[in-house]
């Protein structure tokens, strides 16, 4: 019996990788994750990624007060996420692969600036943006 496809919500969930978090906060536009509330996402190994570098960031202090918006993997994100790190063909880390994994699985929209992983995550069929297209949506129908 054949799977259904993935229901897309009527307001889209946006996940970030460590790569859009970064240029969002160099861009002064952390505000924008407030603005979407529970529609913006964090991977737990992004989350991690960030919170070990020893930047001086806002984005540190807005994981910590937002950390309902991490998210670990469920059902088959594990596997996934583990099949994308051994792709020998394009590299990507352990942020990225964690991104990838969880927007295929959930149908949420993932939110990267790293070339390379945003090929790897088309290619696999993950709806992608990257932080200027994102910036581009028009405002109503992010934040409404």
């Amino acid at each position: 019996m054949a799977s259904s496809p993935v229901q897309r919500p009527s307001l889209e969930v946006y996940l970030f990788d460590t790569s859009s978090l970064i240029n969002l906060e160099d861009r002064n536009k952390l505000s924008l994750l407030n603005h979407l509330g529970d529609r913006a996402r964090v991977p737990y190994f992004v989350a991690k990624e960030i919170n070990k570098s020893t930047r001086k960031s806002d984005l540190k202090a807005w994981l910590q007060r937002n950390q309902e918006r991490v998210v670990r993997f469920i059902k088959d994100e594990g596997t996934r996420y583990y099949e994308l790190l051994q792709q020998v063909e394009t590299k990507i880390g352990e942020g990225e692969a964690a991104a990838i994994a969880i927007a295929i699985q959930r149908g949420w929209t993932l939110v990267i600036d790293d070339m390379p992983a945003r090929k790897k995550a088309n290619s696999h069929g993950c709806m992608s943006l990257d932080l200027r297209e994102f910036l581009d949506v028009p405002a109503k129908r992010v934040f409404f």
